[in-house]
């Protein structure tokens, strides 16, 4: 399968890749989670669509995103799985939100290289709808 996305548009999301992988956070998230060697047997039981960088790597040199939206939608599935199955507070979300706000961070630089703009609000994260939600309150 051929991908949607511009060669221009790729490389963008290739560049945002690879500056969350370097990130010093990012080890626990640069490949699948074995949760067989971990022993985490209920792991494959609370997460039903494990997600992990590399993965996310494969899918867009394979061309398997049709737009930006399914890119974006399949990094923030790896943070998503992460607060689901770990306890809030824990060592490993504390090191999810970490990632997760560099990631909205290096997100918007993204974007705004790209012109694109989440406008559907379900689309946007937590952190996004957050900041809007203060900057409509800082100009009202």
């Amino acid at each position: 399968m051929s991908s949607k996305l511009s060669k221009e548009t790729q490389q963008h999301c290739t560049h945002l890749l690879d500056m969350l992988c370097q990130d010093a956070n990012a080890e626990v998230f640069l490949e699948p989670v074995d949760w067989k060697a971990m022993d985490l047997p209920d792991y494959p039981d609370i997460v039903k669509n494990p997600m992990d960088l590399s993965t996310v790597r494969k899918n867009l040199n394979a061309g398997v995103f049709g737009s930006v939206d399914e890119f974006v939608a399949q990094i923030q599935l790896i943070w998503d799985n992460c607060k689901l199955y770990n306890m809030q507070g824990s060592h490993i979300y504390k090191i999810c939100e970490r990632m997760e706000k560099v990631y909205n961070r290096e997100l918007g630089k993204f974007q705004a290289k790209i012109g694109h703009a989440n406008s559907h609000p379900s689309k946007r994260t937590t952190t996004q709808r957050k900041e809007e939600k203060n900057e409509d309150e800082v100009t009202a």
